[in-house]
């Protein structure tokens, strides 16, 4: 990680709160360790900073500088620039590689996602997490008809789990 100053402190956030974990930066290194419970996670890696109101006054410190980074349980590699950690390069995570391929498609909405979960339902983990974000838009009926394509592994996951909920009949 190059232009970080020694001993800053980089931190990794799920979509939730709280915060999962936070490593210092040493030599333009850092380095997080363990094992994820799911096959898969969806989190975002950067840099605190200060948030202000509209009126000036200082309201938080939240993610900045961040990017997207697609967790497994296999060695990731992040190499990138602070400032820039959106240009970030990530190897090491499928799922990050199948992520930033739907990035450089041209736009397509809905089609676009629906398209990505039809073309590979069993080989991208992101097809799962696509499907479980976009439930709601797509409807029970073509929800459970793009869910039925998934592997095993795919619905065994947390966002699986989430559609399969979604599906059962008495909800809302």
């Amino acid at each position: 990680m190059s232009g970080v100053e020694e001993d800053t402190w980089i931190y990794l956030k799920s979509t939730t709160p709280p915060l999962l974990d936070s490593a210092l930066v040493k030599n333009g290194r850092f380095e997080f360790q363990g094992q994820l419970h799911d096959k898969v996670l969806y989190t975002m890696i950067g840099f605190k900073g200060p948030f202000y109101t509209a009126d000036g006054a200082f309201k938080e410190y939240r993610l900045s500088d961040a990017t997207v980074l697609w967790l497994e349980n296999s060695q990731i590699i992040l190499e990138g620039e602070r400032g820039k950690l959106h240009e970030a390069k990530v190897t090491g995570s499928e799922t990050q590689q199948d992520f930033m391929q739907l990035l450089s498609l041209p736009p397509g909405g809905l089609e676009k996602i629906m398209s990505f979960i039809q073309q590979s339902p069993s080989s991208s983990f992101l097809s799962v997490f696509l499907l479980d974000k976009h439930k709601e838009a797509f409807g029970r009926e073509e929800t459970a008809k793009l869910f039925s394509l998934l592997s095993e592994t795919r619905r065994e996951t947390m966002y699986g789990r989430r559609i399969s909920e979604y599906l059962q009949p008495n909800k809302e």
